[in-house]
């Protein structure tokens, strides 16, 4: 029983780190905020070649390119001439993606 136990622990194991890999963030995600009351939605998409886009209910479309090592995602928006990168912890449960930045976390739900 012990011996078939061990093999079982390293797999759960490698599939935990591996949840948040590069392809474990591909597809659309999700994250709705209250502003003011208000509902906001954002969704981000990102595409198996690094690069992505997030898009706000109020029409604003923002490209970035992304990389995901060791558990931290850096996002890096390119806009007039200048680029801004941000980094994120990530940790992924299923259909649910939390990114946190100083304390602070976003969830993001996968779209269908």
């Amino acid at each position: 029983m012990k011996k078939m136990l061990l093999p079982l622990i390293a797999a759960l194991l490698v599939l935990a780190l591996a949840s948040c890999t590069l392809g474990g963030v591909v597809g659309s995600w999700k994250s709705e905020t209250e502003i003011l009351g208000f509902s906001a939605e954002t969704v981000y998409t990102f595409e198996k070649d690094g690069t992505g886009r997030y898009s706000t209910l109020l029409g604003v479309d923002v490209d970035f390119t992304y990389t995901l090592e060791d558990g931290i995602l850096t996002i890096t928006t390119h806009a007039l001439g200048l680029s801004n990168s941000t980094e994120y912890e990530c940790s992924r449960d299923g259909d649910t993606l939390t990114l946190t930045k100083d304390g602070t976390s976003v969830t993001l739900t996968k779209v269908e």
